[in-house]
């Protein structure tokens, strides 16, 4: 009957192949706390970048709206009754005096030339 090490391959346990000993784990924790570190570092050095890009877009964002209140106030100015009346007259428009309705009872009507 064959180890199960050895029908692996293995030559020795993998228990066995973890290193023993203080200073063998003392290397594993420092390795394993500069990885950590590195990784929280390029972690901050991200976020940190990705704020300065949203405080950009939100100063973008703010300048939109400013425009976009000053577009509403110059559209509501130049749409309101006054101005349309000017710009009817200017272009030869006159003041309806009378308004006329007809009554049409039925849905079909044909005028005569």
């Amino acid at each position: 009957m064959t180890r199960p090490h050895q029908a692996m391959g293995f030559a020795r346990p993998i228990g066995r192949r973890i290193p023993s000993g203080l200073s063998a784990w003392n290397l594993i924790i420092v390795a394993v706390t500069i990885v950590c570190t590195i990784g929280y570092v390029i972690r901050v050095n991200t976020t940190t970048a990705n704020s300065y890009q949203l405080r950009e877009v939100e100063k973008r964002v703010k300048a939109l709206q400013s425009e976009t209140i000053s577009v509403q106030d110059t559209l509501a100015s130049l749409s309101s009754i006054q101005e349309v009346t000017t710009k009817a007259k200017g272009n030869g428009y006159v003041p309806v005096d009378k308004l006329e309705f007809i009554r049409i009872q039925t849905k079909n009507v044909a005028l005569q030339k």
